[in-house]
């Protein structure tokens, strides 16, 4: 598995190129070698931090296991420890996504996950599994719920520990992490303990998928549970890259939820849109009173 080097300086490391596979497990591990080589001297070279002295010891080290273990892992695991890696960089910039490679065919869960205040819970579910929306999970690939995220958090590049609860739980679904943090294989399906709504407790044996085409690091979405009630705003278009809109009282609330160009509207295009919205309320509120009452609600 070799990857693709501009990629590489990008740090994105997502091994874009498509090719054939390699005609041994031997050439597979010379590949994998040969990818962590090359990644290890791009950061050294463009990091921002790390290009300005020897690579640390703890990446050495972190780097020398790879080459150790790698043998023994799927690619699939061995795509994640390269984000155990990108993580020791110490930054939310630096990263290897799990999705959008096309030299490793990644397979997740079927089910969504997000983690809120009192647990890890299911929020979405592929077709046949929608039962088990909104039940609470109790151990996945058999690590039990309170030890997930603490398992997980050495493989979460992040800026701060917000970083563990929003990555989290998009990682926890695929299978590269799931070897990662128990030192398995799932080559056929990933057991998962649920509670139901009702209370009721069942484990269940899940075949990977592939993963869902994504625009980003998912959100949080509006209940999928029948009769469910409107979402509130900030959960009503959390696929759009960017809005707003006008709401009581001279407020103006604006979501921003990827930075760059849609597929509708650019950046530039956006930003002029309410600069220029924001400028005439604040015009009319200041003719017709001392007091601007243009504010903004930011999501």
């Amino acid at each position: 598995m070799r990857l693709n080097s501009a990629t590489v300086l990008a740090l994105f490391c997502c091994l874009a190129a498509p090719a054939a596979p390699p005609t041994s497990d031997d050439a597979r591990v010379i590949g994998w070698r040969g990818d962590l080589d090359a990644w290890l001297r791009e950061v050294g070279r463009v990091h921002q931090v790390l290009r300005t002295a020897p690579l640390p010891e703890r990446v050495v080290s972190a780097a020398d296991r790879f080459r150790r273990l790698v043998p023994k892992w799927s690619d699939e695991r061995a795509l994640a420890e390269m984000m155990r890696l990108a993580a020791l960089a110490g930054d939310g910039h630096t990263y290897v996504l799990p999705f959008g490679a096309q030299r490793v065919a990644a397979r997740v869960v079927p089910l969504r996950f997000y983690q809120f205040s009192d647990g890890l819970y299911v929020i979405d579910a592929e077709a046949g599994l929608e039962r088990w929306i909104g039940a609470r999970v109790l151990s996945l690939a058999g690590v039990p719920e309170n030890q997930l995220m603490g398992r997980l958090r050495p493989f979460v590049a992040r800026d701060n520990d917000m970083g563990i609860l929003w990555a989290g739980p998009l990682l926890l679904r695929f299978v590269g992490y799931l070897e990662a943090i128990t030192d398995q294989r799932f080559t056929e399906r990933v057991p998962v303990r649920l509670r139901d709504r009702s209370g009721s407790q069942a484990t269940i044996d899940l075949s990977p998928v592939p993963p869902p085409r994504m625009h980003g690091l998912p959100k949080l979405i509006a209940s999928r549970l029948p009769g469910a009630p409107p979402p509130p705003i900030y959960l009503r278009d959390v696929g759009g890259d960017y809005w707003f809109e006008e709401i009581q009282d001279g407020f103006l609330y604006l979501q921003f939820n990827q930075v760059q160009d849609s597929l509708e509207q650019t950046l530039a295009s956006f930003a002029g849109a309410l600069d220029g919205l924001i400028a005439i309320r604040s015009s009319t509120s200041s003719a017709a009173s001392p007091r601007v009452r243009s504010r903004a609600v930011w999501s």
